[in-house]
């Protein structure tokens, strides 16, 4: 017997956009495929890849980044995933420069299943907590040059 399996095509412009088996599918945006080369997006990303010159502007430019990165067209993410992406991103980033532990929503959000959310939490918690730390090392030695503070 041979069965035919189906499969819905979202076209632009004559190309392919977007794939999945179902309509709902289609409709729901980002597929398994997505999110996971972007939760390995996420890991990749390095928050010391440019020279800053102040904390906050640190912080502002690592979410700049993860919006970047979660509006790319590669990871087909509905403007409601992308909400829902920077939000926990920019969560996790700000709990771990101020060195707090929230949980994560654990109930699936726009397609993300809690351990999804986790993922992207842990590693804006990691990112935020380099940034922390890198400032304060960054002002210990400040005030030891100026004559402050003793090593």
């Amino acid at each position: 017997m041979n069965l035919r399996t189906s499969s819905w095509v979202l076209l632009d412009a004559g190309a392919s956009v977007r794939i999945a088996g179902s309509l709902a599918d289609l409709a729901q945006g980002a597929g398994k495929v997505e999110r996971t080369s972007l939760l390995a997006a996420f890991q990749g990303l390095d928050p010391f890849s440019a020279p800053f010159e102040h904390p906050f502007r640190h912080l502002t430019d690592c979410a700049q980044a993860a919006r970047d990165l979660a509006s790319s067209h590669e990871y087909q993410l509905s403007d409601r995933q992308m909400q829902v992406v920077i939000s926990v991103y920019e969560a996790g980033l700000l709990n771990g420069y101020d060195a707090v532990t929230n949980e994560v929503p654990d109930q699936e959000a726009e397609g993300f299943s809690p351990t999804d959310a986790a993922c992207i939490y842990a590693v804006a918690w990691r990112h935020g907590d380099a940034i922390r730390r890198r400032w304060r090392a960054y002002g210990h030695l400040v005030s030891i040059l100026i004559g402050d503070r003793q090593p």
